[in-house]
């Protein structure tokens, strides 16, 4: 179950990227906030926009982040 929830992550930012491509939107845009933590254990921040709906994603790379925040704007677009 969790390789799916990975998977499914993963495709976050293509699958918002081609919502807006479809609907004729802009594209997401996706901010770094930095992070916090000591060195071994960073927790990323990244900003994730589109269509006036905004989600911050974290996790312990910079990519889980941007995957995370992308798939909360998706469930908030549904």
């Amino acid at each position: 179950m969790f390789l799916q929830n990975a998977e499914a992550m993963e495709n976050a930012v293509g699958q918002l990227q081609e919502l807006a491509t479809k609907r004729g939107w802009a594209p997401p845009q996706y901010d770094s906030m930095g992070f916090t933590g000591r060195p071994n254990e960073r927790v990323f921040a990244t900003r994730c926009t589109m269509q006036e709906r905004t989600a911050i994603g974290y996790g312990a790379w910079k990519q889980l982040s941007k995957q995370r925040a992308a798939q909360q704007v998706l469930v908030q677009l549904q």
